[in-house]
């Protein structure tokens, strides 16, 4: 891969399955929704099935497909996802200055600001989740985020005032946010007000390279962005594509089931990727739009399968800045099929939606 893939951007089911664990919560920092790639045949078959990896967004990747009849060669391909992941940075990152985020944010106009259609569709499906998810999901906190040390800015030394938060406040709001599809163009209504997409970023990727395969004439792939994940067709062995996913067992501290995932996406959010210390108080990433604090969550993790990855990634932050009550009621109004992973004291709970139990029927039942 060329130098260029180094990128810099860093789920109504009525009938829930839970298993218990009563252990100190300390010991289960492997019980989230932690998705590893496995592949099944013989030495023959595994040959048939070529694999790219790389870097991108701060994170790495694995794409591992069966070229189809008319594809081109390997390193065709991989230039091709090499130059789609190139240009998924050039149009959503907030640290590099060429991007058109980075430069939608520094801009103080309140007109309407050209982008790539793309990138207006993908703040749209932001702005859709924003509604569906009562305001949890809210691209327009990049002020925040960066006040509290998880974007481009330098981690603060001190937790931010309740001066500096207000002030920040005051430009956050998915309402001050507008965007149209044709021409593609996004505005806002507060000259302060700063987007960040990465809560749907690596989805919106891995959905772009899947877009990208099969206009190349692959139509059998596993794709694997930083743990955001999207199938299609099958294995060399007429299988689906396997994933694993490890949550609490009532007699083992860990448990890992491995899945099908056929033509779906998977993404996870968890409360352990990504977090910076302030005094000596830990942060997670997850900020509450109406506080503009981080959220406190009792979720460990929150696991999505849709259609498509970007929305799987939105639908996964929302929920663990809902925390577990909330992002249940959720889960029940718009029948996503989700798994989430709760603490509770000393124990913690892995509770997954009649959906996803109906999408991946391979998971052991109580």
């Amino acid at each position: 891969m060329s130098k260029s893939a180094a990128l810099e951007l860093q789920l109504k089911p009525s009938n829930y399955r839970t298993m218990r664990l009563v252990k100190p919560i300390q010991h289960c920092v492997l019980l989230l929704c932690f998705l590893v790639l496995s592949m099944a045949g013989c030495d023959t078959q595994r040959r048939s099935v070529e694999s790219i990896s790389g870097s991108t967004m701060g994170t790495t990747f694995t794409i591992k497909f069966i070229p189809g009849a008319g594809s081109p060669d390997i390193s065709t391909i991989g230039n091709a996802v090499d130059t789609e992941l190139t240009s998924v940075n050039l149009q959503l990152s907030t640290y590099q200055d060429d991007a058109e985020v980075f430069k939608f944010n520094q801009s103080d106009s309140t007109d309407w600001f050209t982008v790539s259609k793309q990138t207006a569709s993908v703040v749209q499906l932001a702005l859709d989740f924003h509604k569906l998810s009562d305001g949890a999901f809210d691209i327009t906190v990049g002020s925040l985020i960066n006040q509290w040390g998880f974007g481009a800015d330098a981690k603060p030394d001190n937790v931010p005032s309740n001066a500096a938060i207000e002030k920040a406040l005051s430009a956050v709001g998915s309402e001050k946010l507008s965007v149209r599809l044709d021409p593609p163009a996004i505005k806002k209504h507060v000259a302060q007000l700063k987007i960040d997409l990465s809560a749907i970023g690596k989805g919106h990727a891995v959905d772009r390279v899947a877009a990208k395969l099969e206009s190349l004439g692959v139509q059998n792939y596993l794709i694997e962005i930083g743990g955001e994940i999207r199938s299609k067709g099958n294995r060399v062995d007429g299988q689906d594509w396997q994933v694993a996913v490890e949550r609490p067992n009532v007699e083992k501290l860990t448990m890992s089931e491995t899945v099908g995932l056929p033509d779906a996406a998977m993404a996870t959010s968890t409360r352990n990727r990504n977090a910076v210390e302030i005094g000596g108080v830990k942060f997670h990433h997850f900020i509450d739009p109406k506080t503009g604090r981080p959220v406190d969550t009792d979720l460990i993790s929150a696991c999505v399968i849709m259609q498509d990855c970007a929305s799987a990634d939105a639908a996964a932050t929302a929920l663990m800045t809902l925390g577990f009550s909330k992002a249940m009621q959720l889960t029940e109004r718009q029948k996503w099929a989700a798994l989430l992973v709760v603490r509770r004291e000393d124990k913690i709970e892995a509770v997954s939606s009649a959906e996803f139990e109906r999408l991946t029927n391979r998971f052991i039942k109580q």
